[in-house]
């Protein structure tokens, strides 16, 4: 496989003789307008440089929307994926919801989903070129980072098109 920001990518894979296609379409964007606000331990978040990225896999489509909150220092990147249909999403197995927040100049890591940390994001609407809906969050550090304790997320909202 190669690098694709936008269109489709076939994936073929072969393991003990088994073979398995799937095209993914992924489509990757930054627009100027699109809000990405939380708190975060109590301090405002307003997510800067806002990023999204619609794909398909399988006919399921999913969302993946990340902002920092600046460029310098120790800046926080914020990212959610959910799947890109109206509902309320949990962070516990099966769902494929998940979040994670990261200090990349500190060397610290945060995630929800899979099993760790808790919290949901809802999607309130999904249209061909916008999604909206809200979140709140615990995400658990990440081993083998200088993360401790829980980060506690509320009160995000997304507005973003795409």
């Amino acid at each position: 496989m190669s690098g694709v920001t936008n269109g489709n990518a076939t994936i073929t894979v072969t393991y003990q003789g088994k073979t398995a296609t799937i095209t993914v379409t992924i489509s990757i964007s930054t627009v100027a307008g699109n809000v990405f606000t939380a708190t975060i331990d109590g301090v405002a978040f307003n997510g800067q440089g806002v990023t999204v990225a619609r794909s398909t896999v399988g006919g399921a489509a999913f969302l993946g929307i990340g902002g920092a909150s600046g460029f310098t220092g120790n800046f926080i990147l914020l990212a959610i994926g959910v799947p890109a249909a109206p509902g309320t999403y949990g962070m516990a197995l099966p769902s494929v919801a998940n979040a994670g927040l990261q200090i990349p100049n500190a060397s610290q890591a945060w995630k929800a989903g899979a099993g760790s940390g808790s919290g949901t994001i809802t999607v309130t609407s999904v249209t061909a070129n916008s999604a909206a809906g809200t979140f709140s969050l615990t995400l658990d550090p990440l081993p083998n980072t200088k993360a401790s304790g829980p980060k506690a997320v509320t009160n995000g909202v997304f507005n973003v098109k795409f």
